[in-house]
């Protein structure tokens, strides 16, 4: 992750200066490089190839959607924005939707120790040790969030005059409104791996067209009582508290049971194969 999401952009943008295109088209080709270098330090084994491929296939395409109505979500409020408001409101908003994505990288690597640990748990029916182990993971997670949130909401004008320059405070407020979604969508991050580790059935691509659905409806309907591009941002992130709200159900109910129980089979063989991956 460090090569990929800081050495290599760096590096490219240095090296590329040609066209936008030019450098994403670098980045690519320097991911996958970067990935097949690991990748062939990987043990890996050709037993039982196709039922290995069909069970990650099983398991993993059913979740693709729920990437391309991720970026929708990340993406729409910048686009509304700019056909209410101009191109330079719509800057302010993805400076904001930026600063969540940095909120999600930096939980990311939760998401990533949590995989294994869950899908283990699960593979075992160790619901109450699973339960402990989210309990004891989130609880500092929630406060870290609020405590960010509350930091950003005090000095947030002054990151504006820092990051963007002063002629862009009094876009303040949009980076304020925005930055409150930062608890949902930390939540979401650091849990839809728990749930993913359990079930076959992709919750949190479901999880994630209901919250697309709800930023829809929401800034259709404030559109009509209140056409800014305020009423865009304040949907956004009252879509946020809906997926957030769908994950902490979702992972309740996977671990609502009060001892530990033998998991569904096919889970449990899922959970195997997330391990072997």
């Amino acid at each position: 992750m460090i090569l990929n999401q800081v050495l290599v952009p760096l590096a490219v943008v240095g090296l590329v200066s040609h066209s936008v295109p030019s450098i994403l088209l670098a980045i690519g080709l320097s991911w996958t490089a970067v990935s097949l270098a690991f990748l062939a330090f990987m043990p890996m084994s050709l037993t039982n190839v196709g039922g290995r491929m069909n069970e990650v296939a099983r398991y993993g395409i059913p979740r693709v959607p729920g990437d391309f109505l991720q970026l929708a979500l990340f993406t729409a409020p910048g686009i509304l924005v700019a056909h209410i408001a101009g191109i330079g409101a719509a800057g302010i908003v993805a400076f904001g939707v930026a600063a969540l994505g940095i909120v999600g990288s930096a939980l990311s690597p939760i998401n990533f120790i949590m995989l294994p640990v869950a899908s283990r748990l699960a593979a075992q029916g160790s619901v109450v040790q699973l339960r402990r182990q989210i309990f004891n993971t989130h609880r500092l997670t929630i406060v870290g969030l609020v405590i960010g949130t509350i930091a950003v909401e005090i000095l947030a004008q002054s990151i504006i005059r820092l990051y963007l320059g002063p002629e862009f405070v009094p876009a303040t407020a949009v980076l304020r409104v925005i930055i409150i979604g930062a608890l949902p969508w930390g939540l979401y991050v650091t849990l839809k791996s728990i749930i993913d580790a359990r079930h076959v059935r992709a919750f949190n691509t479901r999880n994630m067209l209901i919250a697309v659905v709800s930023f829809s409806l929401a800034a259709g309907g404030l559109g009509r009582v209140w056409p800014s591009s305020t009423s865009v941002v304040v949907s956004f992130v009252f879509s946020l508290y809906v997926l957030g709200i769908l994950t902490i159900r979702q992972v309740y109910l996977t671990t609502r049971d009060g001892q530990d129980v033998q998991p569904n089979v096919a889970d449990a063989d899922i959970s195997s194969a997330i391990q072997g991956v």
